[in-house]
């Protein structure tokens, strides 16, 4: 609609200037009179009998009724942006909340995302390590990825178009090409899916996001999820 608009409003501007260049012109010849401007006007204007005054008074019209749409855009906008922040407040009320509820994580839960799985690191800290140590050398490893993880110069991956859609590779790195070689796969893993996930959600300041999730189906679960979640859990 308003694309329609705007073009009518330069067809009447590009109309209004012909005939007036038009007008010039005729006036200046004296042995000329006002019938062949009137006739011009007739044939810019596909056959219609408008008067320049008629033109004006269509494109002052359809300036209003830009102005309109105009005014009706941003408000919309307004409205959208109220939306938004309505939305994102409501979902971090039901963050506070789920935190504070004993839920089945197999389900409705919370989840941080780009936070790194720990059980394949101590799973090999404690095959590879003495009982007195393994402990410690769980924490400075998962510590190290950690940080390695939130480090926004670190960027293991090149993006590609396959099928018209933009994907991930990871490259060779020699960081994870040494963890995969010394912790295993499950480890190097891990890793990757906290980069990807923290990488989506959070590129900018790489660090871990607590969202609404939804464990069963490995996504972000809606607000109606968590609502009906919520409510099986205060009736059982």
């Amino acid at each position: 609609m308003r694309t329609e608009l705007k073009k009518r409003r330069e067809q009447i501007n590009n109309l209004l200037s012909h005939v007036e260049m038009k007008m010039t012109a005729e006036l200046l010849k004296p042995d000329e009179n006002m019938s062949k401007v009137q006739q011009y006007v007739m044939e810019v204007g596909d056959g219609s009998s408008s008067t320049i005054d008629d033109l004006r008074n269509n494109l002052e019209e359809k300036n209003e009724e830009m102005s309109q749409l105009e005014c009706l855009s941003q408000a919309l906008i307004f409205k959208e942006r109220i939306a938004h922040k309505e939305l994102l407040d409501s979902r971090k009320e039901m963050i506070d909340l789920l935190n504070d509820m004993p839920l089945n994580r197999d389900y409705i839960g919370v989840k941080r995302i780009g936070e790194l799985d720990l059980k394949p690191f101590m799973h090999h800290c404690k095959k590879k390590y003495p009982v007195n140590e393994w402990s410690r050398k769980f924490s400075e490893l998962t510590k190290k990825w950690e940080d390695q993880i939130s480090d926004s110069n670190w960027y293991p991956c090149k993006v590609t178009i396959a099928e018209g859609n933009e994907q991930l590779v990871i490259v060779d790195d020699e960081p994870l090409t040494k963890l995969k070689n010394d912790c295993g796969e499950a480890a190097y893993n891990s890793v990757i899916k906290a980069f990807k996930e923290i990488l989506q959600h959070n590129s900018s300041g790489r660090f871990l996001v607590p969202e609404l999730w939804n464990f069963k189906e490995n996504r972000k679960a809606s607000l109606k999820e968590c609502i009906s979640s919520v409510f099986k859990n205060l009736q059982k």
